[in-house]
């Protein structure tokens, strides 16, 4: 096979990754879902509006839905109670990844800056982790 076949090739499957991972998302933005579609961040301001609610102990969900490379979905299910969060993780969609389903009740939402970014986790959680990230806003420096 030529190689003007094999860079054909691979730019046909780029391309339909990319369709594949623009149909999901655009089914997770109407959600209302908070979208890490490989550092692009939509619905961020949910976010915000979550943080707010979890303060004032109202009740309150969201979703934060990340894409892998190939445009799977991982997703983190955050619900407030009022008093206690609840966060599911399951990354079940992901097909080059091995599957992981679990949940964790926690106290609190952190929000630490790293070098990296701004990083949201759940701490203070029962079972076997402590504390779980969910989110990593980067920062432009």
């Amino acid at each position: 096979m030529s190689k003007r076949w094999v860079v054909i090739l691979v730019m046909f499957f780029s391309l339909l990754n990319l369709i594949g991972c623009s149909n999901n998302s655009t089914q997770a933005i109407k959600n209302g879902d908070i979208v890490n579609l490989h550092g692009k961040f939509i619905n961020i301001e949910r976010l915000v509006q979550f943080l707010e609610n979890v303060k004032a102990k109202k009740k309150d969900e969201i979703r934060v839905t990340s894409y892998t490379i190939e445009g799977d979905p991982i997703f983190h299910d955050i619900k407030h109670d009022g008093k206690n969060l609840i966060l599911k993780y399951d990354n079940s969609k992901d097909k080059y990844g091995s599957s992981n389903i679990f949940s964790v009740v926690c106290d609190n939402i952190v929000q630490v800056e790293t070098e990296s970014g701004i990083e949201y986790s759940v701490n203070g959680c029962t079972g076997e982790r402590s504390e779980v990230s969910f989110l990593l806003l980067p920062i432009n420096r």
